[in-house]
């Protein structure tokens, strides 16, 4: 069903906008640059959302295995915990998102202030989700379990908040570049976490992972805070 409103959506789309409304295709002389790969900013920064990755394609299909596996008897169990899970997964995206666009808005537009005011999001982000994961480590209850994944959850949040930063940290030429080198590093988590998570076989190494995970992204989100940018170094303002 989803894969049915998306189709016809994108199709409205085409249909509905203007030729005029569309992006330009130019062709602007790239100036040579540092390579994104060879910037460490780059590869800090992509690996600040690694863990995101790593949590949430961990939690998202294992949950219910999770639950289970810490000996929790209520029925639906797991299933209560998944719904909780993924409406907070939802959730924290629109709040987190709005809350590091209501920051911008205050700053100034040069690019550092504002990578500092989307990274100091994302830091924040991290430090309620390693919270989370020590509520639910210590949980002997359903409902504490619960509270810990709603805290859990904001790891989500981080998204919004890492998507916003290619633009304003990086030169215009080589944003494309950056975000895909970006992107490679931070989702190849996808498919090491949950595998590292079923191997281990163990609910607590699980959750410890899952709080080392938070504390890395909390030290990378505060090292690229120090760091200069690529933007920085290239002179663009």
């Amino acid at each position: 069903m989803f894969g049915a409103v998306m189709l016809v959506t994108a199709f409205i789309w085409v249909v509905a906008t203007p030729h005029n409304a569309l992006p330009a295709i130019s062709k602007e002389e790239v100036k040579k640059r540092v390579s994104v790969w060879r910037d460490p900013f780059t590869i800090l920064w992509g690996f600040s959302f690694f863990p995101t990755i790593w949590v949430v394609f961990t939690l998202a299909p294992l949950i219910t295995f999770i639950v289970k596996g810490m000996g929790v008897a209520a029925e639906n169990a797991g299933e209560l915990a998944s719904t909780v899970l993924e409406a907070s997964y939802l959730l924290w995206s629109i709040i987190i998102g709005g809350l590091a666009y209501l920051l911008a808005k205050r700053r100034s537009g040069i690019p550092r202030n504002l990578f500092n005011t989307f990274a100091s999001v994302q830091l924040l982000c991290f430090i309620i989700a390693f919270i989370g994961v020590l509520v639910i480590m210590n949980s002997h209850s359903l409902s504490t379990l619960l509270m810990g994944l709603v805290l859990v959850a904001v790891i989500q949040g981080t998204g919004p908040t890492f998507w916003s930063t290619p633009s304003t940290a990086y030169p215009r030429d080589i944003v494309t570049r950056a975000g895909y080198a970006l992107g490679l590093i931070s989702n190849s988590a996808a498919l090491i976490g949950p595998m590292v998570s079923v191997v281990a076989g163990d609910v607590v190494v699980l959750w410890m992972l899952m709080l080392v995970m938070a504390l890395v992204g909390c030290t990378l989100s505060f090292i690229c805070m120090r760091i200069r940018l690529p933007i920085e170094k290239g002179g663009e303002k």
